[in-house]
């Protein structure tokens, strides 16, 4: 696992330091990391970035006896060597196979993305206090975005056994995610309790709908409960296009556009009376 300095992001060569932890590989998987499909627009190309990131998550567990980690924007905004290790990673291997194509993820560079052409959003470990704190709910998420349409979207927990996925090339959509439907209602959130007015219109929420709160401290699985059909809401102030966009073009790949057809992206300030009444 390449230990990542901030000069290393813009280089193609391997950083000079690497950490304990490592993964082997199949010849299939050496196949994908050695030599990309010549043609990134199709199911051959979304297949091995699919077997990709399932190889990555494999350091996922054998990195589990990880004590170290950094802070970033506040205490309890970590990072690790895994997070960092792994979008270095996929970031190398679409550089060597789709080199005109744009990234932005969690922990490197934030380019000006340009919409009309094809990039990619990758959060390599999405629920890293999790991870330290040794908790099952992590994942990696990575999504694809062409020219106004969704092309491409995992996430996968080893940890849960959970992996979902869907993409669409030559007119053909492909996924694999089934659902079981559930009675339980909750309402879903990642936002942090510090802040004051985000906490009173969350329990403003569950009081109005008389419906439980559940935070899993990760987007991507907290967003896992609304695909399963156990959640009716979920609130996320201030949401990263990474943490978003691959468990959101789920919903897409699955066919439940027509189900869930009130998804709102909201700007500007929620403002709530002293009573904790009226929300606006």
């Amino acid at each position: 696992l390449p230990i990542i300095t901030p000069l290393d992001w813009d280089t193609k060569t391997p950083p000079p330091r690497c950490s304990e932890y490592f993964i082997t590989l199949d010849k299939k998987s050496l196949a994908i990391w050695t030599s990309p499909p010549d043609n990134s627009d199709s199911t051959e190309f979304y297949e091995s970035l699919l077997h990709l990131c399932k190889i990555m998550t494999g350091f996922f567990e054998i990195c589990q006896t990880l004590t170290t980690f950094d802070t970033k924007d506040g205490p309890d905004d970590h990072v690790t060597i895994v997070d960092t290790g792994i979008e270095w990673l996929i970031r190398r291997w679409l550089l060597h196979s789709a080199p005109n194509d744009q990234i932005i993820g969690e922990e490197g560079p934030k380019p000006t993305l340009d919409i009309t052409k094809r990039f990619w959003t990758l959060d390599p470990l999405d629920g890293t206090s999790n991870f330290i704190q040794k908790q099952p709910y992590i994942a990696l998420n990575m999504a694809g975005y062409n020219n106004g349409k969704l092309i491409f979207a995992c996430v996968i927990n080893p940890i849960q056994d959970l992996e979902w996925y869907g993409y669409e090339t030559n007119g053909k959509r492909y996924s694999n995610m089934t659902f079981i439907p559930s009675n339980t209602t909750q309402i879903g959130t990642e936002y942090k309790h510090t802040q004051t007015e985000q906490n009173r219109f969350y329990n403003t929420l569950l009081k109005k709908h008389n419906i439980k709160g559940a935070q899993f401290k990760s987007i991507s699985i907290n967003l896992a409960q609304l695909l399963l059909i156990k959640a009716p809401l979920f609130y996320k102030p201030n949401a990263k296009i990474w943490d978003m966009l691959a468990p959101m073009a789920l919903f897409h790949f699955a066919g439940l556009d027509t189900i869930f057809n009130h998804i709102y992206y909201s700007q500007g300030k929620h403002t709530i009376d002293d009573n904790c009444e009226n929300v606006s």
